[in-house]
């Protein structure tokens, strides 16, 4: 009885801590499509729900330099709306990035992905004017599998990722904002995924200095298309 009580809290762990930060729940569809071997288009819709409600949209395309490198640039468009018939903030966020599969091998593989982001945000609809800032984000993660049928058509996993943020020409020190994520992943056929993380989200001055910020749940859909490009990927 007294292992189950402790599971259970452990279990509830970030629900216990919703007097003291944030809770929100995002949910996102994912959609992608392989041109040839060496162009993808690809992006999201998404829709969260916490202190106000966000809606956005990210057309964006990849380029694989090899089978473990790829250049990823795109337009997000978020809407902030305070609620249900007031929007009370637009931001249009331009980027570019960089995601790199080293080390790996048979068992174990680590994703590196780096961004920069251009943020352009006003305060309403009404007001003509966007405030710019450059943020730089870096992810560090694996998928571990943990079960995959025979045929392989049906593969879970595990999505274990760390990430940093940090605004350039604001901030004295270079760390603001963290995430820890962790999820699992269901596949089917490689074309279809379903996805639940949870997040884990600190903000403060520095590594030494956070403090939990948010707790994200968050749901992913994820759709892709021309299955037999994918599965002929370019050299190394």
């Amino acid at each position: 009885m007294q292992k189950r009580t402790i599971s259970l809290l452990i279990a509830m762990f970030p629900l216990l801590l919703l007097s003291q930060v944030t809770n929100e729940v995002w949910t996102d569809y994912i959609h992608t499509h392989y041109l040839n071997k060496k162009w993808v288009v690809f992006g999201d819709a998404t829709f969260r729900v916490g202190n106000s409600t966000i809606i956005g949209i990210r057309p964006s395309v990849k380029y694989f330099i090899s089978n473990k490198v790829q250049l990823r640039a795109g337009v997000g468009n978020n809407y902030t709306f305070k609620d249900k018939d007031n929007l009370s903030n637009i931001e249009i966020r331009p980027w570019q990035g960089v995601r790199a599969v080293w080390p790996s091998n048979t068992i174990f593989a680590l994703q590196h992905y780096v961004r920069l982001e251009e943020q352009f945000t006003t305060n309403s609809y009404i007001d003509a004017e966007f405030k710019g800032s450059v943020r730089f984000r870096y992810q560090i993660g694996s998928d571990i599998d943990i079960w995959e049928d025979p045929s392989g058509s049906h593969l879970l996993k595990m999505p274990l990722e760390y990430e940093i943020f940090h605004t350039f020409n604001q901030k004295s020190f270079f760390v603001e904002r963290d995430r820890f994520i962790i999820g699992l992943s269901y596949s089917i056929h490689s074309s279809l995924a379903i996805e639940i993380n949870y997040i884990l989200q600190r903000h403060g001055e520095g590594l030494s200095n956070m403090s939990t910020d948010k707790n994200i749940y968050r749901i992913r859909l994820r759709q892709t298309f021309s299955e037999k490009i994918k599965k002929q990927p370019p050299t190394e």
